[in-house]
């Protein structure tokens, strides 16, 4: 592995080892290029009743007009942007996090052409291996604004006294 395969490759275990040493009840894992602007609660409330918390990379088919980036290098790179990832110490999330340690000490790599893109692809499963009810998809904007969600936040995406601010319905609010 690379320093940033090393990274990514990483998180299951680091989740483990919070909730199994140090017996936390709930964690979030960001990449070191996330801004956290303000507060996190909600994500800490949804942790609360579930396993999981998820932010996909965009909430919008993007034009098929040769640029990246595109749906189908989105599906290359994962649906969800695990760059953000929010887990509970529950017996779900153990399983997830067993499987996936082993899936990335295998295959926690780049290689597009193979399908691998560092932990992210194996997100997707969240859905297949968790009850409904047991994760949710954080469908703000706000949570996840980078340069594969531009074709749904460049319009209205300013800064404000340094901070990102998304103007949505004629109002603006603070990217939280």
């Amino acid at each position: 592995f690379d320093l940033v395969e090393f990274q990514t490759f990483i998180k299951p275990f680091a989740f483990q080892f919070m909730f199994s040493a140090l017996d936390v009840d709930s964690a979030i894992f960001l990449d070191n290029d996330i801004w956290v602007t303000s507060s996190l609660t909600e994500v800490w409330d949804h942790l609360t009743k579930r396993s999981a918390v998820l932010t996909p990379h965009y909430f919008s088919p993007c034009s098929e007009d040769g640029n990246l980036p595109s749906d189908r290098s989105i599906l290359q790179a994962g649906v969800f942007n695990f760059g953000f990832v929010a887990l509970s110490n529950s017996p779900t999330s153990t399983k997830f996090l067993e499987w996936w340690g082993e899936r990335l000490s295998r295959y926690g790599f780049v290689d597009l052409e193979r399908g691998m893109f560092f932990d992210q692809n194996w997100g997707m499963f969240i859905p297949a291996f968790f009850d409904h009810e047991d994760y949710f998809v954080i469908r703000d904007q706000r949570y996840n604004i980078a340069y594969w969600n531009l074709h749904e936040t460049g319009r209205g995406l300013h800064l404000r006294n340094g901070l990102p601010y998304i103007r949505r319905n004629g109002t603006v609010g603070p990217g939280e």
